[in-house]
């Protein structure tokens, strides 16, 4: 799933844990040549491009779906069905040594790290969570799931700044 981190992302990730598929994030503001890569590593076949993302080249024998169009002309005609049961998502390691690769974890482990999350956090209902783009954040993500707490999605460049953050939590 391309796109920025945002409550369209979210739907976009429930939605394709529902058909049984395994996702990968792709951050908009990541180079194109890393998405490529990113795309490759993972053994991508379809790509879901949100808004912002359609700009997004994808490599040869890569689809694309685009949800947000109308008629959406540009979805595969067949796509082949087959996933790995246990995989839930592909996440990608920071790319300190070489080339990001791609983690394969599994819907038992999502799952476990989803509940750790937010039993350390102690999350409840009531609870409202700022969320900015990472790895810990899926988890924490699915930890609000669990919980029924609201999630509240934070761009990179709010959550970094000390001026941003305290307006838009304030907001919230």
């Amino acid at each position: 799933i391309c796109g920025p981190w945002s409550a369209g992302l979210m739907s976009a990730i429930l939605a394709v844990r529902r058909c049984g598929a395994a996702h990968a994030w792709l951050d908009t503001e990541s180079p194109s040549s890393d998405l490529a890569q990113r795309i490759s590593a993972a053994g991508t076949r379809l790509v879901i491009l949100l808004k912002k993302a359609e700009h997004i080249a994808l490599p040869a024998g890569v689809s694309s779906l685009f949800p947000d169009r109308a008629g959406n002309d540009d979805s595969p005609a067949s796509l082949d069905a087959t996933v790995a049961a246990d995989i839930a998502c592909v996440l990608f390691t920071a790319g300190a040594s070489g080339p990001p690769k791609a983690v394969l974890v599994s819907q038992a482990a999502l799952s476990a790290r989803a509940v750790t999350a937010a039993s350390s956090a102690g999350l409840v209902a009531e609870d409202r969570v700022a969320l900015a783009p990472s790895n810990a954040s899926l988890e924490m993500l699915f930890g609000c799931l669990l919980r029924g707490a609201t999630a509240i999605f934070v761009s990179r460049r709010v959550a970094a700044s000390r001026e941003e953050f305290p307006r838009f939590a304030g907001k919230q």
